[in-house]
């Protein structure tokens, strides 16, 4: 049977792109071509990376298909967790790029605001999905969640921000018939008696008391677990949570009854992996340099960002492993070569891109 490109090629053109992503300081061609020493003049570096936007759907499936293949291996819970990331990118020669707000710092940008999809279970995280530029960040977020439950092993709980939490996407939760666990707005208003209050003012009323002490991984937590009138919810089990006497409250939110407080807490927590995947990926592998003008090259530099982010990552953060070896092609590629996760990406891109 034959391929589109032999498996040999294709494999060492992957090899090429991700050893350059994990050496060079900028995700820019002209940096690549030099890390790997092609020719400045060369047009075949160009021609091997347009090769792969040809590809990008069988790389994005193949990728999609190992993640999902390993977490069903493991144990334990199968966390889905939906998050944005602002990249900044000023010039109309980027396609796509407009002005964008950021909601933590509260102010205008010109850029991106990607969004990603992970999965989570039993301590390994892979990204399985990042849109460039969605057109509704509320949307994307919907649909990327009814394509999860439709695969073979769909997700027990969807993890999100307080962004995320709309009426909407909530009762569309509900109606897959799955678990979510959020957080709300301090200013998000509840209805006590006859009166509607923000919950930061609910929180500032009760006395430290009220609060129940919940240890969770070491950490003590203060918590008030109650059901609540939410403004545009209806009635929600919402959690007051605070870490000190006098630290700011959190709001969390969940369908779940049966989930322990503690629980509830504990998988809350675990949102924090696409974060840590945001992070990693801006550092170490250039989600944030590149200089890519097209949407479809920055679409391909985003699966090999989310391909080698699974393939390097152990358990956390993948800094250690990246940082030992990135100044090193040799030592890159090495590594690569090595790597148990890559082979199988290979093998499983192999069998796709079969005619």
């Amino acid at each position: 049977m034959t391929t589109r490109y032999s498996d040999d090629q294709l494999g060492e053109q992957l090899k090429l792109f991700v050893s350059a992503l994990m050496t060079a300081r900028r995700a820019v061609m002209t940096e690549y071509r030099k890390v790997l020493r092609f020719s400045p003049t060369a047009r075949t570096f160009h021609r091997r990376y347009e090769r792969l936007v040809a590809l990008v759907d069988e790389l994005k499936a193949a990728l999609r298909e190992q993640v999902l293949a390993r977490l069903s291996e493991e144990q334990g819970l199968l966390l889905a967790i939906f998050d944005d990331s602002p990249l900044h990118k000023a010039g109309r020669k980027f396609e796509s790029e407009s002005s964008q707000y950021d909601h933590v710092k509260g102010c205008f940008y010109d850029g991106f605001t990607p969004t990603s999809l992970a999965l989570y279970r039993n301590g390994k995280v892979g990204v399985i999905e990042t849109t460039l530029a969605p057109s509704s960040k509320l949307d994307e977020c919907l649909c990327a969640f009814e394509r999860l439950c439709e695969e073979h092993i769909a997700p027990d709980v969807f993890l999100f921000d307080a962004w995320y939490a709309s009426t909407g996407l909530l009762a569309a939760i509900e109606r897959l018939e799955r678990v979510y666990i959020t957080r709300l707005k301090s200013n998000r208003l509840v209805l006590v008696g006859d009166e509607q209050v923000s919950l930061r003012s609910l929180a500032a009323s009760a006395t430290h008391d009220q609060y129940a002490h919940v240890i969770v991984h070491g950490r003590s937590f203060w918590v008030i677990d109650t059901m609540l009138d939410v403004n545009g919810l209806g009635t929600r089990r919402v959690l007051i949570c605070k870490n000190g006497v006098f630290a700011a409250p959190v709001f969390l939110v969940t369908n779940s009854a049966n989930f322990s407080t503690k629980f509830v807490i504990m998988l809350y927590q675990k949102r924090f992996a696409i974060e840590v995947f945001f992070k990693d990926a801006k550092q170490l592998l250039n989600f944030s340099t590149l200089q890519c003008r097209s949407a479809a090259k920055m679409d391909v530099h985003f699966v090999l960002v989310q391909i080698t982010h699974w393939c390097a990552q152990r358990r956390g953060s993948i800094s250690k492993t990246i940082r030992r070896i990135r100044d090193s092609v040799e030592e890159v590629t090495s590594y690569i070569n090595e790597n148990t996760l890559f082979k199988e990406f290979l093998d499983e891109l192999s069998a796709r891109c079969q005619t």
